[in-house]
């Protein structure tokens, strides 16, 4: 029934575990690290010690973003292969002074992160998430916190909104507020039970609404997986288990987890930043090369997921290239460099596909409709590598809760390990 490669058998199951845990993109480079360190890489400042052949270390930056680095024990004409990927997902982030009083209910106000679905976070189960920032002494700490309790988002009754079967706008800056509580308990307080620290210490915080409802396996065979944030925490998954069963690569291995990937990636963390050209370049160092030298016979895959065709408006996809969840894993072309797709990275990929046995398709957008972006390109202003985009074919990108195919996440873990040995 569920013919999944043996080597990821069960890789929806810990898939499924791992969005449970992972609500935030700080949750996120927390959880991608103690698997790292799980399967024996160190912790490494840049710069620190010496990079030597054989090591494997990872980075983080900003709490939100992670690099693992495997080098070869020969490093002498040693090719580099990076994965991109990203841990951030739309939600609803609170507003630093989040907490109003509505007669005796507390309400809390939020702001859209990303290019959410507005009315599918209504009437939900949401969990507060994300970072607190607090004083240790004269130093300033962080801590990622999910305190117990829900918040939800309540739709006006139909019999006092007559249009909201009739094409409805939500307002975000009154429809998409939260209720929080009727106690009185300070949001506050909640916290810093949460984290362990005194109420008086914590000076700020990055708190998101999120869906807080698990996900699941299901249809007549068990061949699709729904959850909250699938978009990308699917491709960040099943790319870390490629990446981590590719142990008889004998190339430069990058695997990069980066943050803001929802607002544009220009952050500290996210691939509009420097830190993946800069671990690039300590390497290059090290081993008497440089960025350009590496770059040349290097190879990146971007993994982002693309839209399904959907089973109730097929007319919105393209006709030809109109990808199908289980079909196998996505490649995706866009004229105006929106992917980084182009003929040499989709051909080598293509190949490399049908040489492991691989199941690939192909997404392009309807020339009438504006199309997403992901991290390629933006990649490539840092790296002139070579790649490919790639991903996932799912329903409802953006909405609090999404669909995708059980095989394909097999597929495309499939696919980084080749990636990798390849």
């Amino acid at each position: 029934m569920k013919a999944y490669n043996r080597l990821f058998e069960n890789i929806n199951e810990e898939l499924l575990g791992f969005i449970h845990e992972t609500p935030t993109a700080f949750h996120c480079a927390e959880n991608v690290k103690r698997i790292l360190l799980q399967n024996g890489f160190v912790l490494r400042n840049p710069g620190e010690g010496e990079l030597s052949g054989g090591m494997k270390c990872c980075y983080v930056f900003g709490n939100s973003a992670v690099i693992a680095v495997e080098l070869p024990k020969d490093m002498q004409n040693a090719r580099l292969r990076v994965t991109a990927v990203h841990g951030d997902s739309p939600a609803l982030k609170l507003k630093p002074t989040a907490e109003c009083e509505v007669s005796s209910l507390t309400v809390l106000s939020t702001e859209r992160y990303g290019g959410l679905i507005n009315s599918s976070w209504l009437d939900r189960p949401l969990s507060i998430a994300g970072r607190i920032v607090f004083r240790d002494g004269d130093k300033v700490k962080s801590i990622n916190v999910q305190p117990d309790g829900y918040a939800v988002i309540p739709n006006v009754a139909i019999h006092q909104n007559r249009k909201i079967n009739s094409g409805f706008e939500y307002n975000p800056q009154t429809d998409l507020r939260a209720l929080w509580s009727g106690s009185g308990k300070p949001l506050k307080k909640r916290l810093s039970e949460a984290a362990g620290v005194n109420e008086e210490d914590i000076l700020d915080t990055d708190l998101y609404l999120v869906n807080g409802e698990k996900g699941m396996i299901w249809g007549a065979e068990g061949e699709f997986i729904s959850a909250p944030r699938l978009d990308d925490l699917q491709c960040v998954y099943a790319g870390l288990c490629g990446f981590l069963s590719s142990n008889e690569s004998k190339g430069i291995k990058i695997f990069t987890v980066f943050d803001s990937e929802e607002v544009g990636s220009r952050s500290v963390s996210g691939a509009d930043s420097i830190i993946l050209y800069e671990t690039v370049r300590e390497i290059a160092d090290r081993f008497g090369l440089n960025v350009l030298q590496l770059s040349e016979n290097g190879r990146l895959l971007s993994a982002d997921n693309a839209h399904a065709l959907h089973p109730l408006h097929p007319e919105l996809s393209e006709p030809n290239d109109r990808p199908v969840m289980n079909g196998g894993v996505v490649i995706k072309y866009n004229s105006n460099q929106n992917y980084i797709t182009n003929a040499l990275g989709g051909a080598e990929f293509r190949l490399m596909c049908e040489k492991e046995g691989v199941k690939y398709q192909v997404f392009a957008n309807r020339s009438d409709m504006a199309g997403g972006s992901t991290l390629g390109s933006i990649s490539a202003t840092q790296l002139p590598l070579t790649g490919v985009d790639i991903g996932v074919a799912q329903l409802a990108m953006h909405s609090c809760y999404e669909t995708a195919g059980a095989h394909d996440t097999v597929a495309l873990a499939e696919a980084v390990r080749a990636f990798y040995l390849n």
